[in-house]
């Protein structure tokens, strides 16, 4: 019982420090039209707090991923949370547009040392059959952050200010880099791990790039959708802020847990590409359908159901490029998907602002990232009879010897000694 107990604590130190940079980003996305009014900034303005955070950390994937191929992760992981919450510090401080642009800019820089270094510390403490699970739950931990600004956000505004309530968030955010500093021991590495990597094989593989594809669509359209949700509740469908917060609050939740579920279908049936799939072509007919809803009712409803697959294939994401080519490559996928992820996220943030100032309504935007879901799911077929062709026809995967590309479909298949059986 104290094993367990104290397993369960070191995950939730890692999840509620990874889950402190998610505090910051929410209330700057909920406090938007504030901020927005208070400096005077436009929408295509406005969208660069989003995008350049999203540019300078998918810039920072591959060296981030690369380092915690080779380093100590919670060494890395710790610097990324002290520079984040600091740095959401200076945010509250900022009083102009350039000001705020350069903060969000560093803060995308020390947000790639919590990512890849987090996944690595949560997988570590779940079995190998449980990557998916493990994964979600560090995700659904960040979209708890936002659930509790969105709610406790509005109720605080009047006694803190915006200003007010990013520092109080971000102490907060250090208070969690206290405890899991004492909670978590060093990282271990496996033998797989330790074993020496070759990443040059896997960028010769068509799977590496569509599955690169699919996260370029995926970040975008949640870094955009939510986002802008805040401001395209308040200024096109007239909502207060209050109602918003409670809105966004919910939608949050509701992908937290999908988050959670979609991991544990993964993990259970061992069916990944399908999962993506799905999701993908949910998101294409919901994200078309929004834009044209008006009633308050509808709204909140559209909302909701694409919150439902907004992120159900996360865990999913991340565990097919490991058992396509190998743990020893873990780290640089990881950083390579999520450097695609987060320019999806800056084109996305920067394109709807400034689709939103040209058209005077997010419509545009949202049909967009309808036409996106779109190509994302052709990607995924491609990638998925491309993987039973190499299954059928007896071919392996640039693996380094780990796994074999059955495992996607049908469950792993580990030999005694760790090579493809």
């Amino acid at each position: 019982m104290a094993t367990t107990s104290a397993m369960w604590l070191r995950r939730s130190a890692i999840v509620l420090a990874q889950s402190s940079q998610a505090l910051s980003n929410a209330a700057i996305a909920l406090f938007l039209p504030l901020i927005r009014s208070d400096l005077d900034i436009s929408f295509a303005g406005a969208g660069l707090l989003a995008a350049v955070p999203s540019l300078t950390y998918a810039l920072m994937q591959l060296p981030a991923g690369y380092a915690t191929d080779r380093m100590d992760p919670k060494l890395l992981f710790a610097g990324g949370v002290l520079l984040t919450n600091c740095l959401g510090i200076a945010f509250a401080l900022g009083n102009s547009l350039a000001v705020l642009v350069i903060v969000q800019g560093l803060a995308g820089f020390s947000r790639a040392f919590m990512f890849i270094p987090g996944l690595q510390l949560i997988t570590q403490q779940f079995s190998e059959s449980r990557r998916a699970s493990a994964m979600g739950l560090l995700f659904a931990g960040g979209l708890s952050a936002y659930v509790t600004v969105n709610l406790l956000g509005p109720a605080l505004l009047a006694p803190f200010g915006w200003r007010g309530f990013m520092v109080t968030v971000s102490v907060g955010g250090l208070v969690a880099l206290l405890g899991f500093w004492c909670m978590t021991p060093r990282s271990r590495r496996t033998q797989a791990e330790d074993a020496p990597s070759r990443p040059a094989r896997v960028w010769r593989t068509s799977a590496w790039w569509l599955l690169a594809l699919v996260q370029f669509v995926r970040m975008g359209i949640m870094n955009g959708f939510t986002f802008w949700l805040p401001t395209f509740l308040v200024v096109e469908r007239g909502f207060p802020i209050a109602g918003a917060g409670l809105v966004v609050a919910g939608t949050y939740a509701v992908v937290a847990a999908s988050n959670v579920v979609g991991g544990l279908v993964s993990d259970h049936w061992q069916v990944p590409v399908p999962i993506i799939g799905a999701s993908l072509a949910a998101l294409s007919v919901l994200m078309a359908s929004i834009g044209f809803l008006s009633e308050p009712v509808l709204v909140v409803v559209g909302t909701a159901l694409i919150a439902v697959f907004l992120q159900f294939y996360f865990g999913a994401m991340f565990v097919v490029p490991v058992r396509v080519f190998g743990p020893t490559v873990s780290g640089v996928s990881a950083g390579f998907g999520n450097f695609c992820a987060n320019v999806g996220a800056f084109v996305a943030s920067l394109s709807l602002g400034v689709l939103r100032d040209v058209t005077d309504s997010f419509t545009a935007g949202f049909l967009c990232m309808s036409g996106a879901a779109l190509v994302a799911l052709l990607a995924v077929t491609r990638l998925a009879m491309t993987l039973r062709h190499q299954e059928d026809a007896g071919e392996d995967m640039p693996t380094d010897g780990a796994y074999e590309v059955h495992q996607v479909t049908r469950g792993p298949a580990w030999s005694e000694d760790g090579s493809i059986t």
